[in-house]
């Protein structure tokens, strides 16, 4: 995950050509859900209610501790990234979650709905998050779902729906890379049969068809967001699977 402190980038409907179905350039775009591109903004904003309310906490219970927290987030670089260097588990939705208060946007580069980083609402409300980035909580942070991650589109249809019932705002917030490779529920099925048919030498994968979708990336016959803008030539496509 990679957070940024820079001003929201500016993103150009007409940059986008209908006649290719990946344009090749660098700023070949994002898709916010469900379909329309985000407007351009530039924001400089005031610490949002939920930190405000995080820091008087803290304040209450240890002062210094805040300050010393305050200053080793002021020396982050505009562009801070959050990697994970075990075997999952360390941390890194908590820790997004608390630094996304201080950077505009907040994107996942890479891994899909295996993924399960657990974060808590200044009222206390658990969040299991899946696909969405983890700053989603805090209501002035873009969150991008970048072209390294594989998206299944119901479960994160799904994600957001359940975001929105408990009063977590998503309009415009979420942008979806058209790079972003496709998971299918096929890719589901095949990876719960690999691991049946590895017996006792099972990886222990999730089931959720991150490692076949990955599989079809790597293999250059998976298909990506920006295929769903062609739907004459989708259907063709799938074929090749």
């Amino acid at each position: 995950m990679v957070a940024t402190g820079a001003a929201t980038p500016t993103l150009d409907p007409t940059s986008f050509s209908s006649s290719s179905r990946c344009p090749r350039r660098f700023n070949a775009g994002f898709l916010k859900m469900p379909t329309q591109l985000l407007p351009a903004t530039e924001r400089s904003r005031p610490p949002s209610r939920s930190f405000r309310k995080r820091l008087e906490c803290s304040a209450v219970a240890a002062p210094a501790a805040v300050g010393e927290k305050a200053e080793r987030i002021g020396s982050l670089s505009q562009v801070s990234g959050v990697l994970g260097s075990q075997w999952g588990d360390e941390g890194k939705g908590k820790l997004v979650d608390i630094l996304a208060e201080h950077f505009d946007i907040v994107a996942r580069c890479q891994g899909g709905a295996n993924a399960g980083h657990t974060i808590y609402n200044s009222e206390g409300k658990k969040f299991a998050l899946h696909l969405v980035p983890s700053g989603i909580l805090n209501e002035e942070t873009l969150c991008i779902i970048g072209n390294g991650v594989v998206v299944h589109l119901p479960g994160l249809f799904n994600e957001i729906d359940g975001l929105e019932s408990n009063g977590v705002n998503c309009n415009g917030r979420i942008l979806v890379s058209d790079r972003a490779h496709l998971l299918f529920d096929f890719h589901q099925e095949v990876d719960g049969l690999r691991e049946a048919e590895l017996a006792n030498s099972f990886i222990g994968t999730t089931k959720r068809g991150i490692g076949p979708c990955y599989s079809s990336k790597a293999i250059r016959n998976g298909l990506r967001v920006c295929d769903l803008r062609h739907m004459d030539t989708l259907v063709r496509s799938s074929r090749s699977y």
